[in-house]
């Protein structure tokens, strides 16, 4: 099972097998560099092709498919190399899959947070083209997200765990002026999440992006955002 939408035309099959990566994954010392370069080393490389390879099998098998011997065969690494740097209890080998990519998909803003306004408009514009771009990078984030958000299991919690991080981040990165009313602030992140995830859903659909384009599928973002900050 590969990406089911295809990739950003660097590559196909397998994310970081010739298409961007997503973080620097080497030793695991600093996932959240929130970069794409090109897979720098072998390790990298088979840290995407497992991430890939676990996903597609949450997708088409669910949780209890997750054995070492399959996800080993299918993203052609040996077993002892998952057992090493993902751990030998399968609640690692998930967090791994849902967490560290997830987390990158979910908050896609980065840098300093916005000291003003017009600078945390800016950031949520460029933080949700971000979130576009990844999407054809690694398109089963937010498959397993809308298949497991609501889901009775660990996958489901950890997706959870992940969005509330997510939110939480949203509402610490608000200049201090959008965030005094707390409630108010939490609401709308809320509703900034939620619609980034509608559209990056709807973006893996080739004919959605031929018929709006990128700016089309922020237009709805951004007028929320611009509302929120107007008060």
């Amino acid at each position: 099972m590969g990406p089911p939408y295809g990739t950003d035309g660097r590559g196909a099959g397998i994310p970081g097998d010739g298409i961007a990566g997503m973080c620097h994954c080497a030793g695991m010392a600093e996932p959240w560099e929130h970069l794409l370069p090109p897979p720098s080393g072998d390790n990298e490389a088979r840290f995407h092709r497992v991430a890939w390879a676990m996903a597609g099998t949450l997708l088409a098998a669910g949780p209890d498919a997750l054995q070492v011997a399959r996800i080993a065969r299918r993203a052609g690494v040996s077993r002892p190399w998952i057992s090493k740097y993902l751990g030998a209890d399968p609640d690692e080998r998930l967090a791994f899959a849902v967490r560290l990519y997830g987390r990158a998909f979910a908050a896609p803003d980065t840098g300093a947070p916005p000291a003003d306004g017009p600078a945390w408009l800016a950031a949520v514009d460029a933080g949700t083209r971000k979130g576009l771009h990844d999407m054809l990078a690694a398109p089963w984030c937010v498959l397993v997200y809308v298949r497991y958000r609501h889901a009775n299991n660990v996958v489901g919690a950890h997706v959870r765990g992940v969005e509330r991080e997510a939110l939480a981040d949203l509402v610490a990165r608000m200049p201090a002026a959008l965030r005094r009313d707390r409630a108010r602030a939490e609401r709308f992140a809320w509703g900034l999440h939620a619609a980034r995830m509608g559209v990056y859903h709807q973006w893996l659909d080739p004919a959605f992006r031929d018929a709006v384009g990128e700016d089309g599928a922020l237009a709805p973002i951004l007028a929320l955002a611009r509302t929120f900050a107007a008060g």
